[in-house]
């Protein structure tokens, strides 16, 4: 892991650490038993009583446990399904049942290895973080580096309607790279501060590691109730630039 350089130990009391998010789940698979790992499941509903929890997926199975957590998304099943009932017990905060906030488009990517003598700054043992913010446009840009001579890249685009806002709600509401393929050529030309385009970065990219979503904000208040929690984008989505390049690395 790197430490990212900069002035945010001195906000926040620490600094950050970036690896590539690939590093990560190598990790958390490595310290889980394969058998308790399913794919391709979508959950419909939860339940949950003093005895445990159990879900439904849309493939008719259930499964049960003492606790669930629920760390699907900002669209998580489990986080609507909670607050139904806890709706239905008329408990529910009015807050966490307003909308999430609308207003940007984000694309990211994380490079394959790249060559420290066309990129020197590959070198360095720390994360170095470079952003541009393009006057009279709706386009920010920036990128970092992280181990394994890798770059990670981040475009955010904001929108000024809400026409343009509910097109991409619509169509990008999760991480994914399907529909990234207009965005990557609007933004190849954008121009690096040490040189070259975002085009450079792009190329040396796998279209399976480049993904696009549309960025809401909303912290929500119940995070937690009887044997059911949620954690990240479940309750708190919030638009972070240096967060992002890290959520498809």
């Amino acid at each position: 892991m790197f430490p990212l350089t900069g002035i945010l130990g001195n906000r926040i009391g620490y600094d950050y650490m970036m690896l590539p998010r690939p590093r990560l789940h190598e990790f958390l698979l490595s310290k889980v038993p394969a058998e308790n790992i399913h794919y391709g499941k979508k959950v419909l509903s939860m339940i949950q009583n003093k005895e445990g929890a159990m879900i439904r997926c849309a493939d008719g199975t259930t499964y049960h446990g003492d606790v669930l957590v629920g760390a699907d998304g900002a669209y998580s099943a489990v986080r609507q399904s909670l607050y139904r009932s806890l709706q239905d017990k008329n408990v529910l905060p009015p807050g966490d049942t307003r909308d999430l906030h609308k207003g940007f488009t984000c694309l990211v990517g994380t490079t394959n290895p790249l060559d420290p003598e066309k990129y020197p700054y590959l070198l360095q043992d720390r994360t170095e973080s470079f952003m541009v913010i393009e006057e009279g446009t709706q386009n920010t840009w920036s990128f970092l580096n992280v181990p394994d001579n890798r770059i990670c890249f981040l475009v955010i685009r904001q929108y000024e309607t809400l026409a343009e806002c509910e097109h991409e709600k619509f169509a990008n509401s999760e991480w994914g790279p399907e529909k990234c393929g207009d965005m990557i050529d609007s933004i190849r030309h954008f121009k690096l501060p040490l040189g070259g385009t975002l085009g450079d970065f792009i190329d040396q990219t796998p279209r399976d590691q480049i993904s696009r979503v549309y960025l809401e904000d909303k912290l929500f208040e119940t995070w937690t109730h009887g044997r059911t929690a949620m954690i990240g984008d479940a309750v708190h989505k919030v638009r972070c630039p240096l967060h992002v390049p890290l959520l498809r690395a």
